[in-house]
């Protein structure tokens, strides 16, 4: 018994010892002087890993791999600094090489910034964690498509180019057609995508579609401009087809849709972005997000914009760039109704400034796959979708399976129902829930509708008893079928 006290004190001590000698401390500069020089920092000089604040002008003179560094000084760059987690420049740094480590575990990206320039050369690296061959990228320099590291067909120029095209690139200027219209073979393998373009690619270079891998460039940027998105429109204005632009997040860093940094004119406060996992699309607007859908885009992802006339624009400056990775954010808490169906998503947001119909900054279209299996509709198809007063909201699914209602984000001040069409239950929704249904159809149906119950205006409640309100279809017009059903105001 004694003897297996001694061992279990031995692998403790080991344990201990073993996360002490990997343990991470912050280093700070106490005078100018060079990185290899001790009495430059407040604690020895900084170990691998650990976090780095240049608080003065300071020389490094060896190759060294950090955490976190923020640069508040003057900083020239001798060698190679391998970045783990975030860079943050307030002053310039300038000569030898960043290089921006990501894995599986790493995730080396320049952070929030407000001054300083960078001037070392870059190496970017993207990691991919694939669960299918198709996905939407780009980068932050202007280089060759086949430097993105895929293994390109069916292009001028790649190793078959007469096989099937794995590789598009998406035009917008055919007017007045289907969004689909619009992809494009590229001219050669070895023609440049501009930076904050976006390719389509299936990339069959590795053994298996999950298995993950690193796309890697290098070059230089310029964190003073301010970056030109370059945005068409053709064709009718205010068209449902004109105006869809792939682009791809241009900085070293995650960037936010919200922040202040953007210039948008004539452009819809949606975006949309491929999950190459789920095979779904992500959407977001006005603090909504479904399917996982974020403000924020990590560096190099392809994403959605819909110009909604001629003379677009969309550009930004680096207030975009924020520390986060990508993560869901919401500012519209206990107003969302999320449903979703065999992993797809979609939401219903009661705002008050939104109408019954399209509002730029409010909804999301659905950007339909063959994965998807549901949308609301009114004259529209949406992912999200926002509205101020209503009696019912039509749903349409595809298969057949679970519907699950979310109300976590859901204010109870306002009773819903959800109807099915083909049985006739109408389920009063106070808490989640989660209803089992068959479908004999194998495409999109009009199967479900969500009711509402109250009508709230100037923060008083009423309630109405025996009204049976007429449903409003797809164009928002009364049809003939009524609902025991009032509708909802805000206000």
């Amino acid at each position: 018994m004694k003897s297996i006290k001694y061992i279990t004190i031995i692998f403790f001590l080991i344990f201990l010892l073993k996360n002490l000698s990997f343990s991470q401390s912050t280093k700070i500069t106490v005078s100018d002087g060079f990185w290899s020089n001790p009495l430059v920092w407040d604690n020895g000089i900084p170990q691998s890993g650990d976090n780095v604040i240049i608080n003065h002008t300071l020389e490094i003179d060896v190759k060294d791999t950090v955490t976190d560094i923020t640069i508040n000084d003057i900083t020239i760059l001798y060698d190679t600094i391998f970045v783990k987690g975030v860079l943050n420049i307030e002053s310039d740094i300038s000569g030898g090489v960043l290089f921006f480590i990501n894995n599986s575990v790493d995730k080396g990206r320049l952070g929030a910034t407000s001054a300083g320039e960078l001037l070392s050369e870059v190496v970017w690296q993207k990691w991919i964690e694939r669960c299918d061959g198709w996905g939407m990228y780009g980068g932050p320099f202007e280089v060759s498509i086949s430097d993105y590291g895929f293994f390109h067909t069916g292009v001028p120029g790649s190793s078959f180019p007469s096989f099937w095209t794995n590789t598009y690139i998406y035009d917008e200027t055919t007017p007045d057609v289907d969004r689909n219209i619009g992809w494009t073979i590229p001219g050669n393998i070895n023609d440049i995508l501009p930076r904050g373009y976006s390719i389509y690619l299936f990339d069959s270079s590795t053994t298996s579609l999950t298995e993950s891998f690193n796309i890697q460039l290098n070059g230089f940027v310029d964190l003073t401009e301010n970056f030109d998105y370059r945005p068409n429109y053709s064709g009718v204005n205010n068209s449902d087809e004109n105006g869809w632009n792939l682009v791809s997040n241009p900085f070293l860093g995650t960037i936010d849709w919200d922040s202040p940094g953007w210039k948008k004119i004539s452009v819809q406060n949606a975006i949309w972005v491929l999950d190459n996992c789920t095979n779904l699309y992500s959407s977001y607007v006005n603090g909504v997000g479904v399917n996982d859908g974020s403000s924020l885009i990590s560096s190099g992802q392809g994403f959605w914009i819909k110009g909604t006339k001629s003379n677009v624009q969309l550009k930004s400056d680096r207030r975009v760039i924020v520390d986060d990775l990508v993560e869901i954010k919401s500012n519209n808490l206990n107003k969302i109704i999320r449903l979703s169906l065999e992993g797809d998503e979609i939401a219903l947001v009661l705002n008050s400034d939104a109408t019954l119909f399209f509002d730029t900054l409010y909804d999301a279209v659905k950007f339909k796959t063959p994965n998807s299996t549901l949308y609301s509709k009114l004259d529209k198809e949406y992912s999200i979708n926002s509205f101020d007063s209503i009696n019912s909201v039509p749903i349409w699914v595809k298969g057949d399976g679970y519907l699950n209602v979310d109300l976590n984000d859901y204010d109870n001040s306002v009773n819903i129902f959800l109807e099915d069409i083909v049985s006739g239950n109408i389920i009063s929704l106070n808490n989640n829930c989660s209803y089992y249904f068959t479908n004999t159809s194998t495409s999109f149906t009009h199967r479900f509708n969500v009711i509402f119950d109250i009508i709230t205006s100037n923060n008083e409640i009423e309630y109405t008893k025996n009204i049976r309100l007429k449903n409003i279809d797809i164009l928002g017009r009364e049809t003939n079928k009524n609902h025991p059903a009032i509708s909802v105001k805000l206000k």
